[in-house]
């Protein structure tokens, strides 16, 4: 059986993904975004996370519930991952200096530890 592809509520040119890197590996973010760029979604790839983050999670404003679930396929992650975000996001991605420029962002891709969004192009020696 195939699945059909998730529906997409707006076009990937007007889904803006805040990508935040939460595991401790330089450059995760960026790689992250660059992979959803090459799907057309906007993104920006920031190094926001103060700790590490265990569990990877895709929050997402009201109205982009279908457009996380594309942001998940592209990122090879499972649905599971995907949850509303609450009103406290701002706070929850602990991006205190520069809150602002992620206010106009509909979903918040947190990238963990726990491998579950894949990691497109690693660096060849992480050491």
């Amino acid at each position: 059986t195939t699945t059909a592809p998730p529906v997409v509520t707006h076009p990937p040119g007007e889904v803006k993904v805040a990508v935040m890197n939460g595991t401790g590996v330089r450059g995760r973010a960026g790689r992250t975004a660059d992979a959803l760029n090459a799907t057309g979604f906007v993104t920006a790839a920031k190094n926001t996370q103060q700790d590490r983050v265990e569990a990877s999670v895709i929050y997402y404003r009201p109205g982009y519930g279908d457009d996380a679930k594309s942001v998940a396929s592209v990122l090879g992650a499972p649905p599971d991952i995907i949850t509303p975000a609450p009103g406290t996001i701002m706070t929850l991605i602990r991006n205190p200096g520069e809150p602002a420029d992620l206010e106009e962002f509909n979903i918040f891709a947190v990238v963990g530890t726990d491998d579950v969004i894949l990691d497109r192009d690693p660096p060849a020696d992480s050491g």
